[in-house]
């Protein structure tokens, strides 16, 4: 199958590599030309925080998801083994 798929991983992660520093400088000659004023920034922080707070609860709720995830997976696997070492006793009692 020809395609997408057959390039070398190197290229996808260069050409996006190279997308984000080419969107960076832009954005970095766009600001400076435009060299927003006092509200104009005042403005900008405010949405810069309000993202940031958005970030931050999403990292909030993974982390919240994932610690429950990984106290059931190591209740479980107690409680395997707690099975195995309840069925290795009662078999020696069988002999």
């Amino acid at each position: 199958m020809n395609g997408i798929y057959d390039w070398p991983l190197w290229i996808p992660v260069l050409s996006i590599l190279l997308l984000c520093l080419a969107a960076t400088e832009l954005g970095f000659r766009r600001g400076r030309a435009l060299r927003a004023s006092k509200s104009e920034h005042m403005v900008i922080e405010t949405i810069r925080a309000g993202t940031l707070g958005l970030v931050a609860l999403l990292l909030g709720f993974s982390f919240a998801i994932t610690s429950g995830r990984f106290n059931d997976r190591s209740e479980l696997v107690m409680d395997e083994a707690t099975s195995i070492e309840a069925c290795y006793l009662r078999a020696d009692l069988v002999a």
